[in-house]
C-alpha cells in the first residue's frame, strides 16, 4: 500500500550504568517527520537522536514516525543501573576546627543506610540512619565520645534492591 509507514529503530546500547548514552538509529520507513521520547523527561525530532541517562530505572523510549496523516510508533526498553559505591572514613576529629568533625559515610546508589556505632566494650554510641546522616561525636546520651577506637555495622539497599553490609 502507498504510504504505508513502518516505525523502527536500535537502541545501542539497551543497558548500562548511569550516566549512560545511548545511540538511536532510525531504520523507520515511509516516514517524514519524528517523534521521540525517551522516558525521562526529554524529547527529539531529530532523525537519529541521542540521550544520556543519568538516573537509574527502566526507561521506556517511543518513537513515532509519521507521514502527513499516517503514522506508527515503536518501543524500547533501556536499563540504567546505578553503581553502588560506600566510603567510610577512617578517622574523624570532632574537636570545633572544622576539619574532620563530622563522621558522615559517603555513597551513591542507596536509598536506605544503617549504621550501628560500638565502643571497644561492644555498647551502642550512634546510629546513623539515613544515607545523608552524620555523627558529630556525641553519644546516645548527647556527651563528648571520648577519644578510641570505634566498631560500625553498617547495613545499606541500592536503588537496585541490592543489599550491602559492612564491618569497620
Amino acid at each position: 500500500i502507498p504510504g504505508t509507514i513502518t516505525a523502527a529503530f536500535i537502541a545501542d546500547p539497551t543497558a548500562g550504568a548511569a550516566p549512560l548514552s545511548v545511540t538511536f538509529t532510525n531504520t523507520s520507513v515511509g516516514a517524514s517527520s519524528y517523534a521521540w521520547t525517551f522516558g525521562n523527561g526529554n524529547f527529539s525530532t531529530a532523525v537519529n537522536p541521542s540521550n544520556v541517562y543519568v538516573n537509574g530505572g527502566t526507561f521506556e523510549v517511543m518513537l513515532i514516525a509519521q507521514a502527513g496523516t499516517c503514522s506508527d510508533t515503536a518501543f524500547a526498553t533501556i536499563v540504567v543501573d546505578v553503581v553502588t559505591t560506600i566510603i567510610i572514613p577512617n578517622v574523624f576529629t570532632p574537636n570545633g576546627d572544622n576539619i574532620n568533625d563530622l563522621f558522615f559515610i559517603t555513597s551513591t546508589g542507596l536509598t536506605e543506610l544503617h549504621a550501628d556505632i560500638y565502643n571497644r566494650w561492644g555498647e551502642i554510641i550512634y546510629i546513623l540512619d539515613g544515607v545523608q546522616a552524620a555523627w558529630d561525636g556525641q553519644n546516645l546520651k548527647n556527651l563528648n565520645a571520648t577519644d578510641g577506637t570505634y566498631y560500625m555495622i553498617l547495613k545499606a539497599k541500592g536503588f537496585d534492591g541490592k543489599m550491602h553490609e559492612r564491618q569497620t
